[in-house]
């Protein structure tokens, strides 16, 4: 199963839960699945994130698919000025 990290901005949509696991194949999926277990999370929230996929970011990761024991963290993105 996938590990899903939440930043500190988004424990208040987890209950404080810091982690959780997922069988989830894509990225698209994830939304989904989070959004199921976590009403307070909109698709629209989650994409004012970038995401860390086993080590990589990935700025637009909707096409992005996810090995079973893939690590993704939540990242603010960063506003240029």
């Amino acid at each position: 199963m996938a590990k899903i990290i939440f930043n500190s901005a988004q424990l208040r949509f987890t209950n404080e839960v810091q982690q959780v696991e997922l069988a989830v194949k894509s990225y698209r999926e994830l939304l989904k699945e989070l959004v199921n277990l976590y009403p307070g999370m909109s698709p629209d929230d989650l994409g004012n994130y970038m995401i860390m996929i086993d080590g990589l970011i990935i700025q637009t990761p909707f096409l992005e698919k996810l090995d079973p024991e893939s690590e993704l963290i939540f990242i603010r993105k960063i506003a240029a000025g």
